[in-house]
């Protein structure tokens, strides 16, 4: 069983989506133009909710493998 979220609110505002993200607004209204997350209108506002936030982060998680020393580009030894 999922654990509720630790915020109060399922829906967000942008300004608060933003927030929540550690991004700008401008930031977020990007994503939401590019399709990367839905939104849910009432009348003339925009919220998204903090779910589909939730699942953009986990989809775009991504981890970095850090190569040996002689692996390395431009190391100057030649293979």
């Amino acid at each position: 069983m999922k654990q509720p979220h630790p915020s109060t609110k399922r829906l967000l505002s942008i300004k608060n989506s933003a927030e929540y993200m550690g991004r700008g607004v401008y930031g977020v209204r990007e994503m939401i133009w590019n399709g990367e997350v839905p939104i849910v209108r009432s009348g003339r506002k925009i919220f998204i909710d903090i779910q589909d936030l939730d699942s953009y982060i986990q989809k775009n998680k991504i981890t970095y493998s850090i190569r040996p020393e002689d692996e390395r580009p431009g190391n100057g030894k030649s293979k």
